[in-house]
């Protein structure tokens, strides 16, 4: 998940430093996660979790731009930040840090929260066709009736890196052939981490070619069978004649 965000940030050209300016001996960063994943419909609750070691037992989670920690928890592993309804406020770069007593860690890697369904799903078609040939060339177009100039196209239940496009309106995403489902989202370049809701979901089919190999043989043994019975019959009549022949001159002898 981490490569995913990290992509994430790339694409929407907010690449950050990774951790923060810590004192000189400071503890190391804890670990940050997102429950249950970067992207969260508008309105939907979300978990952020923070875990550092057996030592820790002040967390504080904090997010990009703002002057104060979002929250505090106290536990022996981990901390546990809920938000019950994420908002367009919820969205962005969040980080955690603890304290162990004496001194201050290193902060985490920053996540980005990314909130969507803020506007109408984008539309998501395969070119030429969702039904395709081993190695045909398919391009996706993902289409967003705000022109938003930003789009990500995400491939469902795998580990591919989201590709990001930038455009007036529309988005052509050249992609493998292969079997597999995505989906596309669209947004405004000034804000983000504030995205549509997920086109309807695009599944494209590769269909293997047929092969004739094992047909074309049944049928040429079927013809070499039909022409032997034929030669059989032949051969059975020519000496059948042959033999009525032979049996009238032995008559007329």
């Amino acid at each position: 998940m981490s490569s995913f965000l990290i992509a994430l940030l790339c694409f929407a050209g907010l690449c950050l430093g990774m951790r923060i300016r810590a004192e000189a001996g400071s503890p190391p960063g804890p670990s940050l996660w997102i429950e249950p994943g970067p992207l969260i419909p508008y309105g939907n609750p979300v978990t952020l979790w923070c875990r550092g070691p057996p030592g820790a037992h002040s967390y504080y989670l904090k997010k990009e731009g703002s002057s104060e920690p979002k929250s505090m928890h106290r536990t022996k592993s981990e901390a546990k930040f809920p938000i019950s309804s994420v908002t367009e406020d919820t969205a962005g770069s969040y980080y955690c840090f603890y304290h162990n007593g004496l001194h201050w860690s290193e902060g985490s890697e920053f996540l980005q929260l990314v909130v969507t369904g803020l506007y109408s799903k984008p539309s998501l078609s395969a070119l030429p066709s969702p039904k395709l040939a081993s190695r045909q060339k398919v391009t996706l177009c993902c289409q967003s009736e705000y022109r938003f100039d930003s789009f990500i196209l995400i491939k469902e239940e795998g580990a591919s890196t989201p590709q990001h496009w930038r455009s007036g309106g529309q988005a052509d995403f050249p992609v493998p052939a292969e079997t597999a489902a995505y989906r596309c989202y669209s947004f405004h370049s000034q804000q983000p981490l504030l995205w549509t809701a997920p086109s309807d979901l695009l599944e494209l089919k590769v269909t293997a070619p047929q092969d004739y190999t094992t047909g074309n043989l049944i049928r040429l043994c079927l013809a070499g069978l039909l022409l032997l019975i034929l030669g059989v019959l032949l051969a059975e009549a020519w000496y059948s004649r042959r033999r009525h022949r032979e049996a009238g001159q032995e008559t007329l002898a």
